[in-house]
């Protein structure tokens, strides 16, 4: 068997997705790695890196990593808090998680897989979170603000990456009934779109779900 050349990172995907996502985005020449907050392994062949909560030392996780493995060329990045209020107390409350698990969590580990990336002038980045217009509903402004936080940071990168060799797409979710969503079912679905966004080069994608 050839040795691995290169890493595809998971971060912040549903343990219920871990596993789909891992064998749909495996290759002969990549090994899939996942940040972790625990030390055993994720799912079968997915190797952790363990991260400190909130991802604040992601840089220094992944520079340990890469003593030993192969660098991260391609990232697929979820981002799908989904905290829900229903009084402005709440609202308060849920858009501190929103924004630290969808926007700054996401930017700390981007910071640090963009610096690697650009030393070697290539690199595959997908952000996976929740399309601000498909949840209107007052309950989940939290989630609709944090979603286009993080929409709208890796958008403005998008230019200056893309001339140093860096792709970076989107894969949008759109829930039809999000309080209702089956989100283990839509496991092979988005793995799938995941997949196809990465080999196409694909700048946005919209899925809708039920």
């Amino acid at each position: 068997m050839a040795s691995t050349t290169s890493t595809t990172l998971l971060a912040g995907l549903p343990e219920t997705w871990m596993e789909t996502f891992a064998q749909s985005l495996s290759s002969p020449n990549e090994s899939i790695a996942a940040l972790s907050s625990g030390s055993s392994p994720i799912v079968s062949n997915v190797r952790p890196i363990t991260v400190a909560p909130g991802w604040t030392d992601a840089a220094e996780a992944l520079a340990r990593d890469q003593q030993d493995h192969p660098p991260v060329t391609t990232a697929v990045i979820a981002a799908l808090s989904a905290p829900v209020a229903t009084s402005l107390p709440d609202a308060l409350t849920a858009l501190e998680t929103a924004v630290a698990e969808n926007d700054l969590a996401p930017q700390q580990l981007l910071a640090a897989l963009i610096q690697s990336m650009l030393l070697r002038q290539s690199g595959r980045i997908l952000l996976v979170t929740y399309d601000p217009r498909s949840i209107p509903q007052p309950e989940d402004a939290a989630v609709r603000g944090s979603a286009r936080g993080i929409f709208t940071y890796l958008e403005s990168l998008r230019p200056a990456l893309k001339r140093r060799g860096i792709s970076a797409g989107m894969l949008l979710i759109a829930p039809v009934h999000r309080a209702r969503w089956d989100m283990a079912a839509s496991a092979k679905t988005m793995a799938t779109a995941a997949a196809d966004c990465l080999h196409n080069a694909t700048l946005q994608r919209v899925v809708k779900v039920r």
